[in-house]
């Protein structure tokens, strides 16, 4: 007998993917391309200092990388599974819950295992170059790779007891920050109160730590040794019980059918919070008025998911702007916060403009919706209003914290000096137009990867890098630019942060004209209508084509 039959035949199948390979190689000529730069934009003469740079930056990106896969490889792998009815046909056969884990895990995870695999030679490059050493290499990459594992093993987790994309997605993301952020937050809070060095090993379990101790510096420290391998069990010990808890969930959650029915009281008053069963006077206008927007506005928990995050983010950000007036750095974190607010609302934009599409072309839904009176245009603009209506009020709010900082800001020009009050004002207002340029754009991509893509999570991470990869790089750079010692001054980061502002509108207002097209096109063909009206955005790219088709053959 095989052992682990579903492991062999995923790593045949993964074997004769182009993706395998192509996902290693541009992941590591990407890396390549940012070492190149961070080379020449570090300092010349300290060789130290440039290999110490080379390789901070390296891991911090790599962590990222690695602390978020979970969230869009392996989150959504079982509860698809569910979703389709299809996980009970793998027990029908001899298997156990922990190879059916195993089996899902090596699946989702290998094109991350390899692109992981593909950078760890680029860390090495910082060995040659100076100011690393190789035990330093080796911890990181350990370190590296139990956080690729812990990640890959708690979207398992969730997938298992999840059955929507979006609660899969969310909950991997959530549960990530809690074991990243919560440790290290109760080991401080712990060291204010208590004295000793007991309080650290409250933050072993977070992979942070190990990734923080992994540093030469931190590691010679007087308890660095014992906080870096403490934190290298703990998250080992987090994989294994991620992994087990998984396996014994997965063999347990394939007998149920259908949508789940509530147990408990409480899960009845959520249902009726998602579902209202009374309709109010303006949701039977809605209704009569446009029944795809009522249809993808019934469940309520997107703006409800949107609001709770709004609010959380909202409290600890007016306590920073209240303490903003007694201390100066307490403005720069009430920043920090309203970008990661801006940053949540565009994730949830991304999922819930992706899913609609994505879900009902999948279950059959969509060809039901469109041999109906309603029209293309009409499913298509109801979408975008359902979006509107989802996420106009928290993106509004979103945007009043940047215009409570700008107030801020321009009290504070005295304190803080005229040169970095312009330079504030600056992102502060561009990030304001900004936000809504994002919303658009992510709304029209995202539905359009929705119906081009197989799958959900894949059109969510396609839709985040044509909109939002030139920003987080733009940052990257900008940050590395100053950090690296190239000479960035306020005044040339006030020249630059309009001409980043407006490149990023512009590429995003040219993948939304693109996205028009795409999905016109896209329902067109579910919907069987060959026929194009002039004037229509479709017809306008085929036209063209055949414009330069026939001046071809002339």
């Amino acid at each position: 007998m095989t052992l682990f039959p579903i492991v062999e035949r995923e790593l045949r199948v993964a074997s004769r993917r182009k993706a395998t390979y192509w996902m290693r190689f541009l992941l590591a000529a990407g890396v390549f391309a940012i070492w190149f730069l961070l080379l020449l934009m570090a300092p010349g003469a300290a060789r130290v200092a440039r290999g110490q740079l080379l390789f901070a930056a390296l891991s911090g990106l790599m962590l990222a990388f690695c602390f978020l896969a979970g969230a869009f490889l392996t989150a959504d792998s079982v509860s698809q599974e569910r979703r389709e009815g299809t996980l009970g046909l793998l027990f029908l056969t001899d298997l156990k819950g922990y190879e059916v884990a195993l089996g899902k895990l090596l699946a989702t995870s290998l094109h991350a295992f390899y692109g992981l695999l593909a950078v760890l030679p680029l860390l090495a490059y910082s060995l040659l170059i100076g100011g690393v050493t190789p035990g330093e290499f080796w911890r990181m990459s350990l370190a590296l790779t139990l956080t690729l594992t812990l990640s890959l093993c708690v979207g398992l987790l969730v997938s298992v007891h999840s059955r929507e994309t979006r609660q899969a997605m969310g909950g991997c993301l959530v549960t990530l920050i809690l074991i990243g952020a919560g440790p290290p937050v109760v080991s401080g809070l712990a060291r204010l109160i208590f004295k000793g060095p007991w309080p650290q090993i409250l933050g072993w379990p977070s992979p942070l730590c190990a990734f923080g101790h992994a540093f030469e510096a931190s590691f010679q420290s007087r308890s660095g040794m014992a906080n870096f391998w403490g934190s290298i069990v703990m998250t080992a010990v987090l994989i294994v019980v991620a992994l087990a808890v998984a396996g014994v969930g997965a063999a347990a959650v394939w007998r149920e059918k259908g949508e789940e029915t509530p147990k408990s009281e409480a899960a009845v008053v959520w249902r009726g919070l998602r579902f209202p069963e009374r309709l109010s006077a303006g949701r039977v206008e809605l209704l009569e008025a446009d029944p795809y927007c009522w249809l993808a506005t019934r469940d309520r928990l997107p703006r409800l998911v949107a609001m709770s995050w709004l609010g959380t983010g909202l409290i600890v950000w007016l306590i920073l702007v209240g303490l903003a007036l007694t201390y100066p750095v307490a403005l720069g974190a009430a920043m920090v916060i309203t970008y990661l607010v801006h940053l949540s609302l565009k994730w949830l934009v991304t999922i819930e403009a992706s899913r609609r599409f994505s879900e009902d072309r999948h279950n059959g839904t969509l060809e039901l919706i469109l041999v109906s009176p309603l029209s293309i245009e009409a499913v298509v603009q109801g979408q975008s209003r359902a979006l509107r209506k989802m996420f106009r009020l928290p993106f509004i709010a979103a945007a009043l914290m940047n215009g409570l900082l700008f107030l801020e800001v321009c009290a504070s020009v005295q304190r803080l000096g005229m040169e970095e009050a312009v330079g504030l004002s600056e992102l502060l207002i561009c990030g304001t137009a900004l936000l809504f340029v994002d919303f658009s754009a992510l709304g029209w991509v995202g539905m359009w990867m929705g119906m081009v893509t197989k799958r959900h999570n894949r059109a969510v991470l396609a839709t985040l890098a044509r909109i939002m990869l030139v920003p987080w790089v733009a940052n990257f750079f900008l940050i590395l630019l100053t950090v690296g010692g190239a000479g960035l001054g306020l005044g040339t980061a006030q020249v630059l942060a309009p001409l980043w502002f407006g490149l990023a509108a512009v590429l995003e207002w040219t993948f939304r004209a693109r996205a028009k097209i795409g999905l016109y096109a896209a329902l067109r063909q579910v919907a069987g209508d060959t026929t194009l009206k002039p004037g229509h955005p479709a017809f306008l790219d085929e036209a063209a084509q055949l414009s330069a088709a026939s001046s071809q053959a002339v």
